[in-house]
């Protein structure tokens, strides 16, 4: 009896846990949802645009989310249990820390001008 209690609260326990996550990315979707909402009424391509923007925040919303999860949850873990919630944590702020180093190089990347732009630049001296 027991065995099947403590079952049925370790899967009721994931299902929170998945549910929040869930819940997580359908709240940064409908924040943005006005966005979307008014790209719609663009005449012609407004449907188009609208939804492959709504498309764009919800893989947006599935990325950014993880790491926040990740922090949420290692707080509450280091409560109860230090070592799995000191885990969790250094797991979610790598994460973040990767995402936020991918992004910062690709600015980076995009702003910075070549040798070849320059090259291009130079008068012609004939």
């Amino acid at each position: 009896m027991f065995d099947i209690a403590i079952k049925n609260s370790e899967c009721f326990t994931r299902g929170i846990r998945i549910g929040c996550y869930l819940l997580l990315v359908l709240s940064i979707c409908l924040f943005f949802s006005p966005i979307t909402t008014i790209l719609g009424y663009i005449p012609l391509v407004g449907g188009l645009i609208s939804g492959i923007v709504g498309f764009a925040i919800f893989l947006a919303a599935l990325i950014v989310c993880i790491p926040i999860f990740f922090l949420v949850t290692s707080v509450a873990w280091v409560r109860f249990h230090l070592k799995v919630g000191a885990i969790l944590l250094v797991i979610g702020l790598g994460i973040l820390a990767f995402l936020l180093i991918y992004n910062n190089s690709k600015v980076g990347a995009a702003t910075t001008p070549t040798a070849a732009h320059f090259m291009n630049m130079r008068p012609l001296h004939i």
